[in-house]
């Protein structure tokens, strides 16, 4: 990803949930904010190594929404190559919250 990515997610009915990544960041640790109608949901600190995340439980509304990934510590060249790197993003999955 470069310096921001959205995940789009659909949603039946209002609900808890958790997100976890499997990421990795290029070149340097670097700050991964988790935004949700821009709002901060959770921000971690991805390593050079792949390594799993997970945000602690949050509400999501029902409908069509966006999570928005945002690299607080911006970008790198890889080189030759134009494009400006921050975190590679292998898995996502949204988990739903045991009910109450």
């Amino acid at each position: 990803m470069s310096e921001r990515a959205r995940l789009g997610m659909m949603a039946a009915a209002p609900a808890l949930v958790r997100l976890r990544i499997t990421a990795q960041a290029f070149s340097r640790a670097r700050r991964l904010q988790l935004r949700l109608a821009g709002s901060e949901v959770a921000t971690w600190s991805i390593e050079v190594t792949r390594a799993q995340v997970e945000t602690p439980e949050f509400a999501i509304p029902a409908g069509f929404s966006f999570l928005e990934l945002v690299s607080l510590d911006g970008t790198t060249s890889a080189g030759a190559d134009p494009r400006r790197l921050s975190i590679a993003l292998y898995d996502a999955e949204l988990l739903r919250s045991p009910a109450r």
